[in-house]
């Protein structure tokens, strides 16, 4: 369940900033290189599924071939207990030195004294520039961007060619279009297939409606949009499904126990669907369908009104690290090195190295080429990523369709639902 999973139990796993207290602060610019006759252990931690693992352990030995004094042990898992282990380590003072961290964590980690601030020995020069700023948190920079995606909409051209319905123009349809397209295609296609997934219930949607409104989810000292204007969103969620564009809130709440696999759009019973754009690979293979990838609608019918951002997995130093030096080294290895981003490919998104991207993408064919010249062609138009949720904040997703479920079941209005979510997020990061 990649999409739906949230990770608010990874934010309270994190517990009580005492548990950070004992991890000491040091910066990794200390000026210092690595001693090639030192021996030397990394430990690496990361989540994925069994292909990243073999891409991942084929890199640590290209490296250790490199630096024959270093040596990588490896720690992986499932992501639903990863944050959970690494919790756990964190209050043991026995984090790994480097570790794969999630864009709604790294403040929670970071400013409880668990992520080291990386320095200028990590480089970032050649860098897609709207990926810099990935994992800066206030004067802080906790995280280094390690694959670049971004928050789009997948389509099925199947479901639309079956209603008879072209797709929209993603350079400057509107949230209004989006709705209307919807409702078009659930009228012409049979019950059980829907013009889109649920709105409401795709925690991304939210977040781009906060910025499209020049709102956020959170500022540097709280909350950063207003309980109306989420409102505003749900009410127009709503709206859809009473329209019939988007499915009713029985089907849309069954949707969340499903996998990424099992969901409408992947099994061809929604037009349109949430994602991220190297996403566009495995939701066509799962269809056997042509699946396109939309930019965000906007309010303005603008696409670079759509406030989209570039996003990925991101790696970080752990603060209780003894090889600091040789841990940068690594980074900049896995993130600048040709022939390792070449092994890794993008199973974790696009490689934020222009000249690694150019390089693997030129024999991309197919739905990659389609995700990889995406990232290209919407380079000018994307914008800074949201702000980082405050520590307390990081499991913002679920409150969110907690509530909206609420509101699709009508136990609560658009405006009662939005006014919960303010109120125990408020609560969640003043704990």
């Amino acid at each position: 369940m990649v999409q739906r999973r949230s990770i608010l139990g990874a934010g309270a796993a994190l517990g009580a900033a005492s548990m950070m207290a004992a991890c000491g602060q040091s910066s990794p610019g200390g000026g210092g290189s690595v001693d090639p006759d030192e021996p030397i252990t990394l430990r690496v931690a990361w989540w994925g599924n069994d292909v990243r693992n073999e891409l991942t352990r084929k890199v640590f030995d290209l490296f250790e071939s490199k630096h024959t004094n270093i040596t990588i042990e490896g720690e992986t898992g499932e992501f639903t207990n990863y944050f959970e282990r690494l919790s756990t380590q964190a209050s043991a003072r026995d984090l790994p030195d480097v570790i794969q961290m999630d864009a709604q964590m790294i403040r929670e980690y970071g400013e409880r004294g668990a992520l080291l601030p990386l320095t200028d020995q990590i480089d970032v020069s050649n860098f897609l520039e709207s990926s810099k700023t990935v994992g800066v948190v206030g004067d802080n920079w906790y995280a280094v961007n390690g694959a670049v995606t971004e928050r789009i909409y997948l389509a099925n051209p199947e479901v639309f060619t079956a209603a008879g319905v072209d797709l929209p123009e993603d350079t400057s349809w509107t949230w209004d279009d989006y709705a209307a397209v919807s409702a078009e295609i659930t009228k012409a296609t049979p019950d059980g297939t829907w013009g889109s997934m649920h709105p409401a219930l795709e925690q991304n949607n939210v977040l781009l409606w906060l910025l499209q409104h020049d709102q956020d989810l959170f500022t540097e000292e709280g909350l950063g949009f207003e309980p109306e204007v989420l409102a505003e969103f749900f009410a127009f969620s709503k709206q859809m499904s009473d329209d019939g564009g988007a499915p009713p809130a029985s089907v849309a709440s069954e949707e969340l126990s499903k996998s990424t696999a099992e969901a409408l759009l992947w099994s061809g019973k929604a037009g349109l669907g949430n994602g991220s754009s190297n996403q566009v690979v495995a939701s066509s293979a799962a269809t056997g369908a042509d699946i396109q990838i939309l930019r965000y609608p906007s309010l303005t019918g603008k696409a670079v009104d759509a406030r989209a951002y570039v996003t990925g997995l991101s790696w970080s130093i752990g603060s209780t690290s003894d090889h600091v030096d040789a841990a940068a080294l690594f980074l900049n290895f896995i993130l600048n090195d040709l022939e390792a981003g070449t092994i890794l490919g993008d199973e974790r998104g696009l490689p934020p190295n222009n000249d690694i991207r150019a390089a693997i993408t030129a024999d991309f064919e197919g739905p990659q080429l389609k995700a990889a010249e995406f990232i290209e062609e919407t380079a000018e138009e994307t914008g800074p990523p949201p702000v980082t949720p405050l520590a307390g904040g990081s499991g913002w997703g679920e409150v969110v369709i907690r509530h909206a479920q609420d509101m699709l079941f009508d136990r609560a209005t658009p405006a009662e639902a939005a006014q919960n979510v303010y109120d125990e997020l408020e609560a969640a990061i003043n704990r």
